[in-house]
Parts: C-alpha cells; structure tokens; sequence
C-alpha cells in the first residue's frame, strides 16, 4: 500500500497551509484527504491540483479543483464537467479547450516510468511560480518529455538548468519603487478563482465605492481583495475619509493591518454600502453566506446598508441554492443537539444531514473537513455552528428562511433570500478572462 493511501482527513487538519501558493493531491490519496487538503487550500488562498492519472476525479472533490490532470481528453472534458476550472490531458499534453505550445525535445522515448508524476509535479511549481496555466503546463510537458528519455522515476526527473527558458521574458523592473505593500499577501493570482473575483472586487470598487462612505466589510478572500484595490485607492487619493463597519475578528485584523479607519463592532450607524463575498448564489439573487462563520454579524451589517453588494467567482453561481454549498446555521452552544435535531427534520427543507461544524471553519465543505473528535468551530459570538447538507435545492428559500428563524436555539442562519425587507443584492460576478456581469 502506498503511503499516501494511509492519509485521512485528520492528517490534513494537522497541515499548515498558511502561504501555500499551489496544493497538489492525487487520485491515490483517499478522496476524504484530498478533499480536506483541496478546501483547505481553497481557504489558505492557494491553487489547487489534482492528479487523475491514476484514476477518476470524485464528485465531491472536482469542485475544489483549480486544475485536474487527466488521462485523455474525454476524462478532463468530463473533470470540467464535474466542477474543475482547468484540465489538462496527455501525452501529448493539451488543455481540454486547445492545444499547448511545448519545447521540442530531441531523442528517442526510453521509459515513460516517471513522466507523469514529472508532469504533475512540474506544474504545481510553474504555478506557484507565477506562470499563467497555459505556460506552466506547457514546461511542465517540457518536463514529462525529458524524464521520458531517461530510464527510471525521479531519478529521470530534469533540473531546472535543462529546461528552456519561458517563452515570454519577466518584465523590467518598474522606473520608481511601488507604493509600500500591505503587510500580507491578499490575492494570488494563479489561482483561477482568484482571478476571477478580483476581476469583480475591481468592478464593486470602482463602480460603487465612493469617498466619505460608511463600508460593510465581509469576511473571506473576496473581501480582501476589495481591500487591497480600497488601499491603493485611499494612498494615491481617489479615495478619502473611508470608515468601515467589519463583520468578523479576521475583518478587524485585516483592516488594521491595512490601516483602513475602522468602527466598533458594536456601532449604530447606518451603512452606506455593504461589500461582501458568498458560498452560492443563484439566479434569483437568493445567497447563502457562512462558510468562514460571520453569518450573524454579516446580515446585521447587511440589514444596516442603504446598498449590499455580492462580488464572487463564477464557480459560486448555481441554478438554485442549497444542493452547492451547505447552509450555515450559528446555534448556541446550550442543547445544541436538539437544535441540529430540528433543524434536520424541518419540512420546507430537502432531505438534510445537520452537522456540527468542529475545527477551524474550513472553506468549501464546512464542517467536513476534519476530525470528529476536534473541538466544536467557535464563532466570534461564542456560538456554534451547524451546517446543513442538503440533498437537492431549497424549492421555497424565503420559506426555509423563515423557518430556520423560528427554531428554538437558532441564533442566526446563513440563508439570505432575495425577497426580504432589504431587497437583493447586487451581485457582481467575475469570470477568469477578466470580464465581469451582474446577476
């Protein structure tokens, strides 16, 4: 049995991912581990790889993928089909969606032994290099083709002085020094889903922040990347006397660590526009928001906004809500058995398995993602967290909404319906060419 067939999802809870640039897992790895690393790396802001050379992409591990490596052409059509933003297939290697310009290399194939793991492997680091997909599968075939004209696995593997250089050379350094950087990284750009929702954290700031506003700031990586754009904007002067209202500890942190004037939890002021992410939203502008466990404090803030805006990746859009993400649900911690009990059997919900959410709040599958013998996940409140896994879409959302409420124990939910007293939300939505429309 190979190692990696030994690790559970508890191993990965033991990880630390913090400043990961890419996450690599494989089909040998059991799906339960791969799915906790995949989420987790989703939460640490890293890209994610998955290795399928070896066998097919579980349902409920294509979602979490950034880049599937596949074995032919129809199985990384089908890992796109699944959820995964990328494949890529070979050899010869290609992208599902075209063909890739690879390095010649000379010589006869001699043994094909380590030419897939050479492939996978190169990729993950032209990715955490910078290199835009197409440019890290291309040297990363340039890699496979090398170690395939050598005898053996890793033994075969090429150095990086026997690569040819990258096709587009780095650009020259800048004529003045850049503004001072944030004290932390706020978006990488080879992921895909951060490409695409830092295309629509651009769009909300610069069609909808405004000087001297009161802002709502969410919690998560989407938030953070309206922050960054903020910044820069306050140091260069479009933008001044921004004060923001945050929804979370993590908000607070993140806003003093980018010196953005910051207002207490506690205030009672009116809002000029709330600016958040979301784990789904779907046509009707129905929202479900709670996987970084901040549902209380974002619909307070919400519900104090004269504007609430949604900014999201394309991937987070669903037909309708509840089958995609699990509905949050903060209960306190007194009979919180009970609570979940009735939460699972309320009637305006599909067939639900309730979970008590344990660990730190990962991103993707709260409340799967670790052991069941962690700790309950704590939010900000002291609260617990249960989250609801439902087996098909909410058919009446401000129904379920509505119910959910009247549980006794129930804090607050994760379910923002489009038809509430506020009104919808602008959803901004980006995609990973840059462009940008609203739901």
């Amino acid at each position: 049995m190979p190692w990696q067939a030994l690790l559970d999802a508890a191993d990965v809870d033991r990880a630390d991912l913090a400043g990961a640039r890419v996450v690599a897992t494989a089909a040998s790895t059991p799906a339960a581990a791969s799915r906790a690393a995949l989420a987790a790396a989703r939460d640490a802001g890293a890209a994610t790889v998955y290795d399928a050379t070896q066998g097919a992409v579980p349902a409920e591990v294509a979602g979490l993928c950034d880049v599937v490596v596949a074995r032919s052409a129809a199985a990384a059509a089908a890992a796109v089909g699944r959820g995964a933003r990328a494949a890529v297939h070979g050899p010869p290697y290609a992208l599902h969606d075209r063909a890739l310009a690879a390095p010649a290399v000379a010589g006869p194939v001699v043994d094909l032994t380590g030419a897939s793991d050479a492939f996978a492997g190169a990729l993950a680091h032209f990715l955490a290099a910078g290199r835009p997909l197409a440019a890290a599968a291309a040297a990363a075939a340039e890699c496979a083709a090398r170690a395939a004209r050598k005898r053996g696995g890793q033994h075969a593997f090429p150095a990086a002085d026997d690569l040819a250089p990258p096709a587009t050379p780095a650009p020259p350094p800048p004529a003045a020094p850049p503004p001072p950087s944030p004290p932390r990284r706020v978006a990488r750009a080879n992921s895909a889903a951060s490409l695409s929702a830092m295309a629509a954290a651009a769009r909300a700031v610069d069609d909808m922040v405004a000087s001297d506003m009161i802002l709502g700031v969410g919690t998560g990586a989407t938030v953070n990347h309206c922050l960054a754009l903020i910044v820069a904007k306050l140091r260069d002067g479009r933008l001044r006397d921004v004060l923001a209202l945050p929804t979370s500890d993590a908000t607070t942190k993140e806003l003093t660590l980018l010196d953005i004037p910051c207002l207490r939890a506690d205030a009672d002021c009116e809002v000029d526009l709330a600016l958040g992410g979301c784990d789904a939203v779907d046509a009707a502008r129905n929202v479900v928001k709670g996987g970084k466990g901040a549902l209380l404090r974002e619909k307070v803030v919400r519900d104090a906004a004269a504007t609430w805006v949604v900014v999201c990746d394309e991937a987070k859009v669903c037909a309708r809500v509840g089958a995609t993400f699990p509905i949050p649900v903060e209960v306190a911690p007194a009979c919180w058995q009970r609570t979940l009990r009735k939460l699972g059997a309320l009637p305006t919900l599909p067939r639900c398995d309730a979970r008590l959410r344990r660990g730190n709040a990962p991103a993707g599958l709260p409340g799967c993602a670790v052991s069941a013998s962690a700790a309950p996940y704590a939010t900000d409140n002291g609260n617990y967290v249960v989250d609801l896994f439902l087996d098909a879409p909410i058919a009446d959302v401000a129904a379920a909404a509505s119910d959910l409420s009247r549980v006794a124990g129930v804090v607050e939910h994760g379910l923002f319906p489009a038809d509430n007293a506020v009104g919808a939300a602008h959803v901004l939505v980006g995609r990973p060419d840059g462009s940008v429309y609203e739901l």
